[in-house]
């Protein structure tokens, strides 16, 4: 007789995606960990011409993300990891949403 069970793993280190909140920031941008390796700061930002900042697009619109922090020394990461990171910041309903923040000239 074949038995199936579960085996449930002690979760260790970050979650795959945290949201960093700085209080005094008034822009609509939002900062995001990705917590699993490699481990990166981004930030969603209102459109620019940066040149600095990858275009992404997500559900039939184009979003401005930059690269803040590269922890792991890892160089460019994939588009694949911005698209999942959009995903996941949508599916969270948090505010700024990605509607509001992808306004030209977003601030308060």
């Amino acid at each position: 007789m074949l038995s199936t069970g579960i085996i449930k793993k002690k979760k260790e280190g970050f979650e795959k995606w945290l949201v960093l909140i700085n209080p005094g920031s008034h822009h609509k941008s939002v900062l995001i960990l990705r917590g699993h390796y490699p481990q990166y700061i981004f930030e969603i930002v209102a459109p620019t011409s940066d040149p600095d900042h990858y275009k992404v697009d997500f559900k039939g619109d184009i979003y401005f993300i930059k690269v803040r922090r590269d922890f792991d020394k890892k160089g460019e990461p994939p588009v694949s990891y911005m698209r999942e990171l959009l995903q996941w910041y949508h599916k969270t309903r948090l505010t700024p949403r990605l509607s509001d923040i992808n306004k030209p000239n977003s601030t308060t």
